[in-house]
């Protein structure tokens, strides 16, 4: 292979291994792309993109500076350029850049929607909103804005137009599409349907919502999730619920369907937010076993959970960084009349430490029956923007989210959310701070006001 078609390789395979999340391939092909070609544009864009994914902005504009040295005039490097100065902290400045470049060619369709991303980060959807009408009228079939414009529609509750926005996830590269086993589901009656959770633990259970009123469409459902989630949504969902790569057996279904396409197929608009409040199950056994920790007659319990997984794009920028140091929650874990359990788990378990007086579950939380089993003999649940939101609020517990400055469209523009009534958002004054959603959380658990605005 030549010296060019190795570097195309690894360029294609790098970017790739980034827009499914896999950073630790994606930076053993960009860094030997960049090895064989230091100077190599597209090599250093894509690795500028990759840095700002790993939370390293300053090396990030490194490499930017280099395009910007060669090409001076590189809109897709002033673009990327705007985009580490965000993740800087400094969306205001990326933004200037932006309008620059704007001002030098008004049809730049990538200017327009860098622009609009920024503007959603520093919580002005209405400029974001504007940003992407004019992308959009310069390209008006391009997914990647229709599917950043979701968020946009999603979040101000305009549903039926907000998924439709949504179906351009998989144009835009944003997800994977998974391989289809039969034609794809048009929400019409079926005999045998196929559902796909195609994205995140939480995504998966908050879209399982929709799978009772797939049931209603179709004689057999089989739903193919994460495997720790497959004991949990069997026990709720009353269909077939396997593992993502469970074969399945030898029957092939009628049609199949992404997860979160499912509000879209199903043609539910506005009436999306009408699935009952609660609707998974814990196991009985486990959580009367869970019950041992927790006697009744103690004081109430207050489920933690601090991080996100570092490799999430949201993960990227103060804006919308999801995660808490754990030392910052120690008021709350002393909290005087809780007891604080801690549900986290992965790398981040460890943190644990820091918090004197916690209970430590993450050596009993072997899958998500587990972690639902012991949610369910918790009193209220305080957790960042991560799995354990959607789990405790699908099983109708009271929950605290410690929410970034510019939140996912999931909890909406204030402190209610439609999808789970139980559930209040506190979000950071500004990008970084956590400081007010923490007071704010400790001040509702002080006074046992831990149920939903009403």
């Amino acid at each position: 292979m030549t010296t060019a078609a190795t570097l195309e390789t690894l360029r294609a395979r790098g970017l790739a291994a980034l827009q499914d999340g896999r950073l630790a391939d994606s930076i053993d092909d960009l860094q030997r792309a960049l090895a064989l070609a230091p100077g190599d544009a597209q090599a250093n864009l894509a690795f500028a993109n990759l840095c700002i994914r790993l939370q390293q902005p300053e090396l990030a504009v490194e490499h930017l500076q280099r395009v910007l040295a060669a090409v001076p005039g590189s809109e897709a490097a002033r673009c990327g350029m705007a985009h580490a100065l965000c993740a800087l902290g400094r969306a205001a400045d990326g933004l200037a850049l932006l309008a620059d470049v704007q001002a030098h060619n008004p049809r730049s369709r990538v200017a327009w929607m860098a622009s609009g991303i920024i503007r959603e980060r520093m919580r002005d959807d209405d400029g974001a909103r504007r940003d992407y009408e004019a992308a959009l009228a310069l390209a008006p079939g391009d997914s990647a804005i229709r599917y950043h414009r979701a968020f946009l529609r999603l979040r101000a509750g305009d549903f039926a137009a907000g998924w439709a926005d949504y179906e351009h996830r998989f144009g835009a590269g944003a997800v994977a599409r998974p391989a289809r086993r039969a034609r794809r589901w048009d929400g019409a009656a079926v005999a045998a349907l196929d559902i796909v959770a195609e994205q995140g633990l939480g995504d998966a259970i908050h879209f399982a919502r929709f799978v009772a009123a797939a049931r209603e469409r179709a004689r057999s459902v089989t739903l193919r999730v994460a495997a720790p989630l497959v004991g949990l949504l069997a026990r709720s969902l009353d269909c077939r619920v396997i593992a993502l790569d469970d074969p399945g057996g030898r029957e092939r279904p009628a049609a199949s369907i992404e997860m979160m396409s499912l509000p879209h197929a199903l043609g539910l608009g506005d009436r999306c937010v009408e699935a009952p409040a609660a609707y998974l199950r814990a196991d009985p056994r486990r959580a009367d076993a869970f019950a041992a920790l927790l006697p009744r007659h103690a004081v109430p319990s207050v489920g933690v959970a601090w991080a996100a997984s570092s490799a999430h794009a949201t993960e990227a920028t103060p804006y919308s960084r999801r995660s808490v140091p754990a030392p910052l929650l120690r008021g709350l874990a002393e909290l005087p009349g809780w007891r604080a359990v801690s549900l986290q788990v992965g790398p981040r378990a460890r943190d644990a430490a820091a918090l004197p007086g916690v209970l430590d579950a993450a050596p009993l939380l072997k899958d998500f029956d587990d972690t639902a089993a012991l949610v369910a003999q918790l009193d209220a649940v305080v957790t960042v923007d991560t799995s354990i939101a959607h789990l405790a609020g699908a099983l109708g517990k009271p929950v605290l989210l410690l929410a970034p400055y510019a939140a996912n469209w999931q909890w909406m523009h204030g402190e209610a959310t439609p999808w789970y009534p139980l559930l209040r958002s506190f979000r950071q004054d500004a990008p970084g701070d956590w400081s007010g959603p923490i007071r704010s959380a400790i001040a509702a658990l002080s006074q046992r006001a831990v149920t939903a605005v009403r």
